[in-house]
């Protein structure tokens, strides 16, 4: 099984066009919108909110990582540190919740609906994977 993962960036066009290109090769998109970061904003807290921009997103994460001690006061959120999955691990079932709970209240049958994420579609099959290995 292939499975794309990518998120819209804020450009719809290519959004589109790869949710089309991976769909003609019968690969499943594990998309997150509006970007990658809201599967780990989901983390930490459950919202709808339609932000327009990473740049809009960005300060909402670090607060509600510092809250859920994440991130330490006065530290700000980089996505190049190689320790994040090991910070948010503890809060996965968390994240998969929220993002069931927004899957069914919020539903994203088109792949472009903000805020939306299928990553925790992601990870209940690798962990099923990891079960059967």
């Amino acid at each position: 099984q292939v499975f794309c993962i990518f998120d819209d960036d804020n450009k719809p066009e290519k959004y589109k066009k790869a949710l089309s290109t991976a769909k003609k090769y019968n690969f499943e998109s594990i998309t997150s919108i509006l970007c990658f970061e809201f599967w780990f904003l989901l983390h930490c807290c459950y919202t709808t909110s339609p932000l327009s921009s990473y740049d809009e997103l960005r300060p909402k994460l670090e607060s509600e990582m510092r809250k859920e001690g994440i991130l330490n006061p006065g530290e700000n959120y980089n996505k190049s540190d190689k320790l994040l999955y090991e910070k948010l691990k503890s809060n996965q079932e968390k994240a998969i919740n929220h993002a069931i709970k927004l899957e069914n209240n919020h539903p994203n049958e088109d792949g472009c609906t903000k805020p939306s994420t299928k990553v925790h579609i992601l990870i209940d099959k690798l962990q099923k994977q990891k079960n059967f290995e």
